[in-house]
């Protein structure tokens, strides 16, 4: 495997540091005292929040290279699927209106992701180029994810807006590659774990990143009773959840003490974020990983930390106060337009059944149906891969979730170790999240977003 000995070196130097808990009470020292000379020395421009925003990716950026290990082809895949799994979220921006996105009216901010994956692009075909077996191991559901990919390109052409579509089904086929490769690597269960620490990595910095928006960008931390982030509150809690679920998977798995935390911070903004499907599908998810796992110890330190950051949300009056508002408005009957979404658009499925009306065309659909409001998806995963993909691409995409949950339950039963059955069923319970959230939201086959990304792999 291809090194570099300069980055090693450095990157050894740096977690002695981190590792060194003398180093670590200076380093402590050292920020506390530089924080107060930036607060008294420097002028406003300086803690303005974008500013603020940008030392905080450049510092994640840091710590994740450090984390995953020395530099090479394998740890620069994983750099790779950690930047396209958080690319949302390391070029921020409140999401466009449907017919600005229609009219191709974007911030300036919006065309830098796109050219991210450019750079991500060629580095991952610059490590397919280097390495002289690149796709060793092509199994069906990789064989189908490729048939899938290469449909949602064929199916820009009669899109609604055909450039708009061909940018998000290059990042589709971008990650459907980088994870075809990423398994034909990872021969070892300490590699899947590698690969297990790095999505979470990337769960985490969403999630943080989504409170750190909250708190130094948005006007108010909360607003009508959820965490105000850039993104939906919505997008918020499925992160994390999947954060909790992952952080779990870890702790069980690798003894991860510090994943406990993240666990709790994400059954935390879990709940505050107030994506009610997610909080949903989130506990039943983690439940299910406690059976699956079978260790009462466990079980009931985990349920424990859990029911105290439950308590402490419910202490600051965060969910009652946001249901008592949800309830009061007569949403949930319709569960917030919903309903009547998957009504109106019953008709123009059936115009284009088999094929449907090309990728990520849902993203417009509010404009076709005519609806006074922005879904900007048909918030049901089944319905929305029909819209765009017709039925070919939701037989594809079913029988991938088919034979990628026949597979998990197999190397479930076949578990010899504790770290082999936390890893198995923890996929297993990442997955039912996944399903379940998406019969609310397009959380798969449409956009390729961090909860279809983690599906796909």
């Amino acid at each position: 495997m291809i090194q570099f000995s300069a980055y090693n070196t450095l990157r050894g130097s740096a977690l002695h540091l981190v590792r060194s808990a003398r180093y670590r009470l200076y380093a402590a020292l050292v920020f506390v005292v530089g924080a107060v000379l930036v607060f008294r020395l420097t002028s406003e421009w300086v803690l303005s929040p974008a500013v603020l925003y940008v030392c905080f990716l450049t510092a994640s950026l840091i710590c994740v290279s450090v984390l995953l290990g020395p530099l090479r082809l394998w740890q620069i895949s994983l750099m790779l699927w950690w930047m396209l799994l958080c690319s949302e979220q390391l070029f921020p921006r409140r999401p466009s209106e449907e017919a600005a996105a229609l009219a191709g009216s974007f911030s300036v901010i919006a065309y830098l992701e796109p050219i991210s994956w450019i750079v991500v692009s060629c580095i991952a075909v610059l490590i397919f180029w280097i390495d002289p077996h690149p796709f060793e191991v092509i199994g069906p559901a990789i064989k189908l994810l490729a048939i899938y990919s290469t449909f949602a390109v064929i199916s820009v052409f009669y899109s609604p807006d055909p450039f708009f579509s061909l940018i998000w089904s290059c990042k589709l086929a971008l990650t459907c590659a980088l994870l075809s490769w990423i398994a034909g690597k990872a021969r070892s269960s300490e590699h899947r774990y590698q690969f297990m620490r790095a999505t979470w990595l990337g769960f985490a910095f969403l999630t943080i990143s989504a409170i750190v928006q909250a708190a130094l960008v948005s006007q108010s931390f909360l607003q009508d009773e959820r965490i105000n982030a850039l993104m939906s509150p919505v997008t918020v809690s499925e992160w994390a959840a999947c954060l909790m679920l992952l952080s779990l998977l870890l702790y069980r798995g690798k003894k991860q003490r510090f994943s406990l935390m993240t666990a709790a911070l994400g059954a935390m903004v879990m709940i505050v974020a107030g994506g009610k499907t997610a909080i949903v599908a989130g506990t039943v998810s983690a439940i299910v990983f406690l059976l699956l796992q079978s260790n009462i110890v466990v079980g009931l330190s985990i349920v424990a930390l859990s029911g105290v950051a439950g308590a402490l949300v419910w202490r600051f009056n965060f969910l009652p106060a946001y249901l008592q508002t949800y309830l009061g408005t007569g949403e949930a009957e319709t569960l917030t337009g919903r309903v009547e979404l998957w009504q109106a658009s019953v008709p123009v499925l059936l115009d284009r059944v088999i094929f449907g009306h090309g990728f990520m065309s849902s993203r417009f659909v509010g404009i076709k149906l005519g609806i006074d409001w922005n879904p900007g998806q048909l918030h049901n995963f089944v319905l929305d891969v029909v819209y765009c993909n017709g039925i070919i691409g939701l037989a594809v995409l079913l029988t991938v979730l088919a034979i990628t949950g026949i597979n998990l339950l197999r190397n479930l039963k076949r578990c010899r170790t504790r770290s082999e059955g936390a890893l198995a069923g923890g996929l297993i319970s990442l997955m039912l999240f996944v399903v379940v959230n998406g019969m609310t939201e397009a959380s798969i086959g449409g956009r390729p977003y961090a909860l279809f990304m983690l599906c796909l792999a």
